[in-house]
This record gives structure tokens, sequence and C-alpha cells, in this order.
């Protein structure tokens, strides 16, 4: 497994208004786009976007964003409080969080748990933002 996957420091909440922005747009979206979309820093909207395609709940199409085929109607359909579920569902097919998962179900701690899948998936993002991510993640969805 190589160092495909990465875990940014984006909430789930953030991570899911980008999501929401893109896929409720009637037109491809830029990077330029959603940072005028958004009050937060540049680097931070450009991780969110990141971590968003790497859940397959944004995709790219002659270098723009528009909502992915998989989750792009349940996003846009999605009420702010229901945003969860979309995220649920891409959690749920992303191999790194499903391992954090399963060391968490066998009894090892939320630090070694991330710390384990971080070395499994060669994450270059520190131990601290692997941990924090997805526990943020998870308690969203």
């Amino acid at each position: 497994m190589s160092s495909q996957f990465a875990v940014l420091d984006v909430s789930a909440e953030f991570m899911m208004d980008v999501a929401k922005a893109v896929a409720s747009s009637p037109h491809p979206l830029s990077k330029e786009d959603l940072t005028r979309s958004f009050k937060k820093s540049k680097p931070y909207i450009s991780n969110s976007i990141s971590q968003c395609l790497q859940l397959g709940l944004i995709e790219v199409q002659n270098n723009l964003y528009v909502g992915s085929e998989r989750h792009g109607n349940l996003i846009k359909r999605s009420e702010r409080s229901q945003l969860y579920l979309p995220l649920r569902e891409a959690l749920q097919r992303y191999p790194p969080f499903l391992l954090y998962i399963d060391f968490i179900s066998k009894g090892y701690s939320s630090e070694e748990s991330a710390n384990m899948t971080r070395g499994i998936f060669r994450m270059q993002s520190s131990e601290e933002i692997v941990e924090k991510s997805f526990r943020n993640w998870g308690l969203y969805a």
C-alpha cells in the first residue's frame, strides 16, 4: 500500500460544507470559486477540497470540481443536519478509516489505532492529525 492516502487536518463539518457547495452548484467550480464561498484560509479550503476528493465526495472534471456520481445527489438533497449520512457512506469505503475502526473494535486506543493505520498506509500526516481527524470524522458521521 503506497502513500496514496492522506489524512488532512479538516473538520468533518467544513468538509461537508465544501461538498455541499460543489454538489449544489449548477456548474463546475474552481478552487477560486470555493475560496470566495467560505471565510476560511486558502490552505484550509485546499485541504478540505483534497480530502473531499480522496473520500469521493467530489470529483474533478476538466480541472474543475463537480459533485461525485456516487454521493452528489444525496449531498445536494440533504439538509445541513443530514450531511453526516453521505460522509458515513464515504468513510465506510475509505480503507484507512475502516482499519482505524477495526483496531478500535479490537481494544486499541484511538491514538494506537491511528498510529498503526498511519504506519500501514504510509501516511505523511502527523500522528496527531490522523488521530484528531479520524476521531472528528467518526463522531460527526
